[in-house]
């Protein structure tokens, strides 16, 4: 039910009461609140060891299973772990546990029992006693496990450098691979131009955002240009120590899965990912697309990589629409595409501009062409998209609870009222006869 046709008359039976049944016939819940919470504190401990019967001997006497708490201890170690325990488990059967939890054989896991002032071995029939000396493992956490092969991570841009970081911090061997000559993505370091500024106020572009960072300060504007941007990549790729990991001027070309047996299950039957990568010392991008290399570069220079994972991160707006419009050829005028760098703006001044699309490096390219004082711009379009006022933009993404499509209208519409045009009005708004809702 959408909030629009929320009726409070009809709902008034609905009032939630939490001291009494949640519905008619639905039985009160007999674990409390505190129940649950000691259960999530006690989440830790490890499951209690019962006896299995089916061990002993046949006609052996029943034994004890009162309960204990066996306190195991790592020799060399001050890490302790209590677990409760029959006193009819024997000393094979807590080996055994430990093993599935640490990954450890449970052969090569010992122990050992003090008797006044000496030690001695405990053989695995033996009951566990109270107080054990482990040997055989170095800790009770289960050691990550480590590929033969690294991870790899492609494309060295926001997201990929956020992906390092993480890797980074986990103590992971990985090698992130990228087109470019530097860090920063293709995005900001090949189809920005230099005048580009970032669309957003939100910190999320900012590659220490999180909670276990400090607020960062090297900005000083809310919208950063794109060589800020990418000064702020490349300083906070060096304090994060991920440029050692960082393979720049090489690319991908393929990827071809090694698997093993037809014997082990379709899960476990990738060993690893064979990766063919190559040199490109000139970037070697046009509109986004791999061009063929040149006869001056060097030929030869592809290898292969083995890896256990790939995190692929391409960007967006990597392939530009080409259009060839009648007339070009005898027009005086410069044509271009309004990204990588192609068009020079000192040309502009003063002069009359069209704008060819109504996207966002369309709507940055009216802003750059007011910074460079242009005397009249023509914005042609098959259809007006809406644009977004920013504080239309702030209650869309920064609020707690999502913003109703109906209210982020209501938002923008003083600024629409400003140059005389109805938002509702535009091919991608639907809405119903009294404006209370619509889709975008």
């Amino acid at each position: 039910m959408s909030a629009q046709n929320f009726d409070p008359e009809w709902a008034k039976h609905l009032k939630h009461d939490p001291d009494k049944p949640l519905g008619v016939g639905v039985v009160t819940p007999h674990v409390t609140w505190d129940e649950c919470r000691k259960h999530m504190a006690s989440k830790g401990t490890p499951e209690p060891i019962s006896h299995d019967s089916n061990r002993r001997a046949e006609g052996a006497m029943e034994p004890s299973r009162t309960w204990i708490v066996v306190t195991l201890s790592i020799l060399g170690s001050e890490e302790q772990m209590k677990m409760p325990a029959q006193t009819a488990t024997t000393c094979q059967e807590v080996a055994e546990r430990l093993g599935m939890k640490v990954g450890a054989s449970p052969d090569d896991i010992h122990f050992v029992q003090k008797q006044g002032s000496q030690y001695r071995y405990m053989f695995n029939h033996e009951q566990v006693a109270r107080n054990m000396t482990v040997r055989g493992i170095e800790t009770f956490t289960r050691p990550k496990f480590r590929y033969a092969d690294p991870k790899v991570i492609i494309g060295a841009g926001h997201i990929g450098l956020r992906m390092a970081m993480f890797l980074n911090e986990a103590l992971d061997d990985f090698v992130v691979f990228d087109r470019m000559f530097r860090v920063g993505g293709t995005s900001w370091m090949y189809q920005a131009n230099s005048t580009s500024k970032l669309q957003t106020e939100y910190g999320a572009y900012h590659l220490c955002y999180g909670e276990e960072f400090a607020i960062p300060t090297d900005f000083t504007t809310p919208w950063p240009s794109r060589n800020a941007l990418l000064d702020h990549f490349q300083r906070v790729s060096e304090e994060q120590g991920i440029l050692p990991h960082i393979r720049l001027n090489t690319n991908v070309k393929s990827m071809e899965v090694i698997e093993r047996g037809k014997e082990v299950p379709p899960p476990y039957r990738i060993e690893r990912y064979e990766l063919t990568i190559e040199r490109m010392e000139a970037g070697r991008l046009r509109y986004g697309k791999v061009v063929a290399p040149s006869l001056e570069e060097d030929s030869g220079t592809e290898e292969t990589f083995n890896c256990c994972s790939i995190c692929m991160f391409p960007g967006n707006l990597t392939l530009p629409r080409q259009e060839t419009y009648k007339g070009e050829d005898i027009f005086d005028g410069d044509i271009g595409y309004a990204m990588f760098n192609e068009i020079d703006y000192q040309k502009v001044e003063g002069e009359n501009v069209t704008i060819v699309g109504h996207g966002a490096f369309a709507v940055e390219n009216i802003r750059t062409c007011c910074e460079f004082d242009v005397a009249q711009i023509y914005l042609v379009c098959r259809r007006k998209n809406l644009a977004c006022p920013r504080v239309a933009s702030w209650m869309a993404n920064r609020t707690l609870h999502p913003l109703s499509n109906a209210r982020f209208m209501k938002v923008a519409a003083p600024m629409y009222d400003l140059i005389g045009f109805d938002p509702w009005s535009y091919h991608s708004v639907t809405a119903n006869e009294k404006r209370t809702t619509c889709q975008i």
